[in-house]
């Protein structure tokens, strides 16, 4: 530290400036900090500790001059790279993302039959090849008949296998015996009068106003809990009609329904393994990946509950690495999130053993990255009560609430909001639960 002296900490008489920003400043749709001026995370949570310096003669004005230098610097992009490897040198190494085995999912018999195991129904004889590999070109059938007489069918398969089309030329198209009715006339090759069919309005028919309500009654239901082993399914062969009702029916699927994600508990592997693994938020993750970035830039509401893994279902794993903070598989989740949705609604409970503190610096990393207009922190719920530090939810929310500019663009949200129902209409998993409690603002 630089040395100081009395004087001269008491020379500055300006306040020093605020560690964190003003909560109730907005912040763009879309916006992606380009420096740390500008970046909503380093500003709040702050990863260089760059502590002002207080009017005491112990301190020193050694950080303020330090922050300056550091503001010069990014100026040019070699300086943000090593900047950049500055942050990652003040943390430890952000954990390393797991590969997603597609063995996890697969049941044993088809492991079987497609490594050819002790149970495989492939183990039969090579195919034949040569002249034997191919089919005779004539086949005989003989029909033996009550008489001596021998009926023998010889049927050629080129002749079988060949398609066959049946055409009507135009001038066997017989219009003499139609002129003796009145009400028929013809139009070159075309029936004209007479007796037609009756048409039906189909559903594209229909204006989108009365198609949503459809969509409404097939796609929405209850939240989708990945807590709670239920059948939370929805029937989406509604949308392979075509790509119209595909681009409308998603929306309400993934937008007016809401998800609950939360860490399974349950053991997975297979038969023949000692140990078999904690699924943990896999799941999730799988889930995530294969609806796609389309689909899930249209999911609004989304809780989580955070927990810890146990130390029953992950047999020789240390406690830091059990904790939710550390897990990669988690981390992945808020940037697929953050990176192609914006949620009107982001529900949280850190239900770890320990507290959620702003030093998670990777943890909060990742978490910030997912972007809504409301933030619901929610304590007590199904067992489980919410740890963090006191300060972490303001600089939560000072990184993640995005608000509106202007009130003409908050009036076409409300507007947008009216026409998917409104944003209160969707039910979060924690909503009208008797024994749950939620930390206002």
């Amino acid at each position: 530290m630089a040395p100081t002296t009395r004087k001269k900490s008491f020379g500055s008489t300006q306040p020093p400036p605020a560690i964190f920003p003003d909560i109730s400043s907005p912040l763009p749709a879309g916006f992606r900090p380009k420096s740390k001026d500008d970046d909503p995370f380093e500003q709040t949570f702050n990863p260089f500790n760059d502590d002002p310096s207080d009017h005491d003669s112990d301190h020193s004005e050694f950080g303020k001059v330090r922050a300056g230098k550091r503001k010069k610097s990014l100026k040019s992009k070699e300086d943000a790279k090593k900047r950049k490897f500055q942050i990652m040198r003040r943390h430890d190494p952000a954990p390393e993302l797991p590969d997603l085995s597609d063995e996890e999912v697969i049941p044993d018999s088809e492991h079987d039959e497609k490594h050819h195991g002790v149970l495989s129904v492939n183990r039969q004889s090579a195919p034949a090849s040569g002249k034997d590999a191919q089919l005779p070109p004539v086949i005989s059938i003989q029909v033996n008949s009550t008489t001596d007489r021998k009926i023998v069918v010889n049927l050629s398969l080129a002749d079988l296998l060949m398609p066959t089309t049946v055409s009507v030329p135009e001038s066997s198209i017989q219009t003499s015996d139609m002129g003796d009715d009145p009400g028929l006339e013809m139009e070159g090759n075309t029936l004209v009068g007479g007796t037609q069919k009756p048409t039906y309005a189909g559903f594209l028919d229909l204006p989108e106003e009365l198609r949503r309500p459809i969509y409404r009654n097939v796609f929405c239901g209850p939240p989708v809990d990945f807590d709670v082993r239920t059948d939370f399914g929805r029937s989406s062969a509604l949308l392979r009609i075509c790509k119209i009702v595909h681009e409308e029916g998603r929306k309400i699927l993934y937008g007016e329904n809401s998800f609950h994600f939360a860490r399974s508990e349950e053991m997975r592997g297979k038969y023949w393994e000692q140990h078999w693994k904690e699924v943990g938020y896999k799941d999730i993750r799988r889930f995530l990946q294969t609806i796609g970035p389309a689909n899930i830039s249209n999911m609004k509401f989304v809780s989580f509950s955070l927990s810890d893994g146990t130390e029953k279902h992950n047999p020789g794993v240390d406690l830091e690495d059990r904790r939710f903070v550390n897990d990669p598989t988690l981390h992945h989740i808020f940037r697929l999130i953050g990176a192609n949705a914006n949620l009107h609604k982001l529900a949280v409970q850190f239900a770890g053993r320990s507290q959620v503190l702003g030093s998670d610096f990777h943890f909060m990393r990742a978490f910030a990255e997912m972007k809504c207009n409301k933030l619901v922190i929610f304590s007590t719920f199904r067992g489980r009560y919410n740890r963090m530090s006191y300060d972490v939810k303001d600089k939560l929310k000072s990184a993640m609430v995005m608000k509106f500019e202007n009130e003409e663009q908050l009036d076409s949200k409300k507007k947008a909001m009216d026409k998917v129902k409104g944003m209160d209409k969707v039910k979060m998993v924690y909503e009208d639960v008797t024994y749950v409690s939620i930390i206002r603002d």
